[in-house]
């Protein structure tokens, strides 16, 4: 049963990635904010995330339990996730980091966006004009 079951799982895996429009890679902040407008855009997504979870803990903006982000991004959130800013400073606003990944993966998932954790991407040398094996 349990050789069926990982089948199946794969057989699902495989048609969502091959119905896919765009696959984002990597599932931190810029990783997010590309599914997320994709998403939001209509497109049919998949972030693929080489770590077990997708965790602020993992990847933040540079200083630990906040998200730096720019004042036009910080509107753009806020209107779209209703996340609060807890400091200005200059033209930037930190927000934090749990509230913005929680709210934007919550708001990937309700437009019909995919996250799957846990699988890295090989790299896949791109031989051309000034590459050959």
């Amino acid at each position: 049963m349990m050789i069926m079951d990982y089948m199946q799982g794969m057989h699902d895996l495989l048609s969502r990635i091959s119905s896919t429009d765009i696959i984002v890679i990597g599932g931190s902040y810029a990783g997010l904010m590309a599914m997320y407008e994709a998403t939001k855009r209509g497109f049919k997504t998949i972030l693929i995330e080489e770590e077990p979870c997708i965790s602020p803990y993992i990847y933040y903006g540079g200083i630990l339990g906040y998200v730096i982000i720019s004042k036009n991004l910080h509107d753009l959130l806020i209107k779209d996730l209703g996340i609060r800013m807890i400091k200005k400073v200059d033209e930037v606003y930190l927000v934090d980091s749990n509230e913005f990944y929680t709210k934007i993966l919550s708001r990937i998932y309700d437009l019909g966006g995919y996250v799957l954790t846990g699988f890295s991407i090989e790299p896949f040398p791109a031989y051309g004009l000034f590459r050959s094996p």
